[in-house]
C-alpha cells in the first residue's frame, strides 16, 4: 500500500476486502489511522471538506462508509465501544471485545447475536438499531470472509 494521503486514497485500504483479505484491510486502516497526529505535520494530506477526517472518524469506529452506496465495510476500529444516535431515536452500537493497539485484526462479527459471514453492513442492517459485535485478534484469524461484491 502506497499511503494514505488525500482522498482519492481514502477508499484504497478497504480494498483487500474485495480480494478476500480483510486482515491486511485491518492492517492498512490501522497504520493510516496512525498518521495522524496533533503535531505541527498535522492532518496527512489534503483535507479538502473535511474528507480525510471524516474518513478517520469512520475508520476508527470500524466502519467505511462507500459513496453511492448503501454499504459500509468493516474495517479495524480504535474504540472497544461506541454508540451511534440514529433518526427515530434508534442506536447503533459497536462493541469491539479484546480492542487493543497490538489486537487489530477481525477473529469473528456479530450482527444483533447473528454472525456476519461477510465484512459489511447494510443501511438497513444500522437504520433501525442495531448492534455489531467485533471480536478483535493480534493475528489475522479465520473471520476472513470470502470475497463478494457488496453490490
Amino acid at each position: 500500500f502506497e499511503g494514505l494521503n488525500n482522498e482519492p486514497d481514502m477508499e484504497a485500504p478497504y480494498a483487500y476486502i474485495f480480494a478476500g483479505r480483510h486482515d491486511r484491510t485491518c492492517e492498512v486502516v490501522r497504520a493510516g489511522m496512525g498518521l495522524f497526529a496533533d503535531t505541527p505535520g498535522g492532518l496527512v494530506g489534503n483535507d479538502d471538506s473535511g474528507g480525510m477526517s471524516s474518513w478517520y472518524v469512520w475508520s476508527s469506529l470500524g466502519l467505511f462508509p462507500v459513496a453511492g452506496q448503501d454499504c459500509f465495510l468493516i474495517g479495524s476500529p480504535l474504540f472497544a465501544a461506541a454508540r451511534l444516535r440514529l433518526p427515530g431515536g434508534h442506536h447503533f452500537s459497536i462493541a469491539a471485545a479484546d480492542n487493543a493497539s497490538q489486537r487489530p485484526y477481525v477473529a469473528a462479527a456479530w450482527l444483533n447475536g447473528t454472525p456476519l459471514a461477510k465484512p459489511w453492513l447494510r443501511w438497513a442492517d444500522i437504520a433501525n438499531g442495531s448492534t455489531l459485535e467485533l471480536t478483535m485478534s493480534d493475528s489475522p484469524a479465520a473471520w476472513s470472509p470470502a470475497a463478494s461484491s457488496p453490490t
